[in-house]
């Protein structure tokens, strides 16, 4: 059987599967990795292993604090646009974006500076999506109005 991806806009509704959260998702074909917002994340022992737990989300446009444990977990080096360089946890979560439900691997990362709590990655996206700019469903200005945040991604076109 072929496989054919799906057509998505340049920012859409990501659906965390087992949170069972819905939360806006910049897509970001630039970016390798995708990453999510989280509040706090930390280490424990257990079990003569480690665990990390995190608080996801909890951002102005997802309001909700989720708390999970990873026993499955890693660290990265993660450069920005700028070519800063920073060490972030990678974890994998189940999602659905479309009608594609799936496994994928988000940083966790302070996101509390852009209006969406989640970005998408070419990681994520590869070989089962297309990006077609002029496509959203979500609509930037509204969710601006309802959150009333001022983002340092507000030069973004809001059309």
């Amino acid at each position: 059987m072929p496989h054919f991806p799906a057509i998505i806009g340049r920012s859409e509704q990501l659906d965390f599967v087992d949170l069972g959260v819905v939360v806006p998702a910049k897509i970001d074909t630039g970016a390798y990795r995708s990453a999510i917002h989280c509040v706090s994340a930390k280490e424990h022992k257990h079990d003569g292993g480690n665990i990390l737990r995190a608080e996801l989300l909890g951002h102005p446009s997802s309001p909700k604090t989720y708390t999970l444990e990873f026993a499955r977990y890693e660290l990265v080096s993660v450069k920005n646009s700028f070519g800063d360089e920073a060490i972030r946890y990678k974890i994998r979560l189940r999602v659905k974006l479309g009608s594609k439900v799936f496994w994928s691997s988000f940083t966790l990362a302070d996101r509390s500076n852009n209006l969406m709590p989640v970005l998408v990655g070419r990681e994520l996206l590869n070989e089962r999506f297309l990006v077609d700019v002029s496509k959203t469903s979500v609509d930037r200005l509204k969710l601006k109005e309802i959150f009333i945040k001022s983002t340092k991604d507000d030069y973004e076109s809001e059309y």
